[in-house]
């Protein structure tokens, strides 16, 4: 990832974009991840914190909306 700096402020400009777009990234994981939540999992080791809080957020966004919890929540179960 490339990182950039503002005025003593350093964030990578993947993190920004995902923070930026985080309801629909969200989504969209939600709705591919059997082929997300692998690939995410691999990349654990390195960036633990980035992971984690890419997780969270899909947990936290098919928690909140009732037909995706129908839809996905056993499959994400599952898959962790």
């Amino acid at each position: 990832m490339v990182e950039g700096t503002a005025k003593g402020y350093s964030q990578c400009h993947g993190e920004l974009m995902f923070t930026t777009f985080k309801p629909t990234v969200s989504i969209h994981l939600a709705k591919v991840m059997t082929q997300t939540v692998p690939v995410l999992c691999e990349h654990a080791q390195k960036q633990s914190y980035r992971v984690m809080s890419v997780l969270v957020t899909i947990v936290d966004t098919v928690s909140k909306d009732k037909n995706m919890r129908k839809q996905y929540a056993y499959s994400y179960i599952s898959l962790l």
